[in-house]
């Protein structure tokens, strides 16, 4: 066996000069440095090391000192040179080797960090374009995982604005359609699946808001000319023939489509049925004057002229029409007109 080595100071040097290169001093060391170092008043203290590089610095110096302990060991059991370079060799296999891997890992996921940056990125700029935003602009001085981390709470930000903005234009828009089938009008548009913009969605609440008003002002239109038709119709005894006439006068409003041309109907009818209305007052005005001849033609004493005529207007001409004939064709003249009294004696 080779002979031991005269002194520890030359097993350290030479365990060093084989297997470590030369690297920072270690943390205390360094602290000493620092402590023994003056400075002027004006200056401020050196920035002092990084928790990982002052465990970097105390991991040499765990290798040196081991390396140093397998020195002794070997010295004792009389190692040969030969044989302690090749168990140095095999520890610095091992090293390199976990090195090598933690390397290996910490790129793989250096890389799975910039793919994934790129993808954010790619989402982002996506977003920003559906939602009309400004694209979005990354502190420059983030790192890659502050920068990931940023960019991937953006996207969640804007996908919670994509579909708050979806849901909300869901539904106002079965809001505003229901509003416009009503009045028959064209509903807002905005095409099916696209992201609705901060300026739609305002516009489409805006429209909404008007064709509420419109619906409201068109209603009371509606129940006015309503219980005015339903008052002449009575009034003429007017039955409701067509399809139009029947949906004018029901009770649920809410069937009736308050479209402009319906409401144009509507005031249309309701100035036939005035119309109506004034030329059944006409005939019954002549036939009331035609009755007051025939009193005046027999000499009906003025108390037992009484033609109070109350109710319908067409059952008032009915009465009218139907004794006015009778009056005029009737030979024996007292019998008639005590018949014709009673007809008219009613209130």
């Amino acid at each position: 066996l080779p002979p031991s080595l005269s002194s520890r100071d030359t097993r350290d040097t030479r365990a060093g000069a084989s297997f470590l290169p030369s690297l920072p001093p270690s943390l205390p060391q360094q602290q000493q440095r620092y402590q023994s170092r003056s400075f002027a008043p004006h200056q401020p203290p050196p920035k002092m090391p990084r928790q990982s590089e002052a465990l970097a610095s105390s991991i040499i110096h765990l290798l040196n000192v081991k390396m140093a302990k397998l020195q002794d060991v070997w010295d004792v059991i009389g190692i040969q040179e030969e044989k302690r370079l090749e168990r140095m060799g095999s520890v610095k296999i091992h090293i390199e080797m976990l090195l090598n891997e933690m390397i290996h890992e910490e790129e793989l996921l250096n890389d799975q960090l910039n793919e994934a940056i790129q993808n954010w990125q790619e989402k982002l700029q996506a977003l920003c374009s559906e939602l009309l935003l400004d694209h979005y602009k990354a502190d420059k001085n983030s790192t890659p995982l502050q920068l990931e981390k940023e960019l991937r709470d953006e996207v969640t930000t804007l996908l919670k604005e994509r579909d708050f903005r979806m849901e909300q234009c869901e539904i106002l828009l079965k809001e505003d359609q229901a509003l416009c089938n009503d009045l028959c009008k064209t509903p807002y548009y905005i095409p099916t699946g696209k992201v609705p913009s901060l300026e739609e969605i305002e516009e489409l609440k805006n429209h909404i808001i008007s064709a509420a008003k419109e619906k409201e002002r068109r209603l009371g239109t509606f129940l006015g000319l309503r219980h005015e038709i339903t008052n002449l119709m009575a009034n003429i005894d007017h039955v409701p023939d067509t399809t139009f006439e029947k949906d004018a006068v029901l009770e649920q409003e809410d069937l009736f489509f308050l479209s402009d041309e319906n409401i144009k109907s509507l005031e249309v009818l309701r100035q036939q049925l005035v119309k109506r209305k004034e030329e059944l007052v006409i005939v019954q005005e002549s036939l009331k004057e035609q009755i007051r001849s025939l009193w005046i033609t027999l000499q009906i004493p003025t108390e037992q002229q009484n033609m109070e005529t109350t109710g319908p207007i067409c059952e008032v001409n009915a009465v009218v029409g139907i004794a006015s004939p009778q009056v005029a064709c009737s030979v024996n003249l007292p019998i008639f007109v005590s018949a014709i009294l009673d007809i008219y004696k009613w209130k």
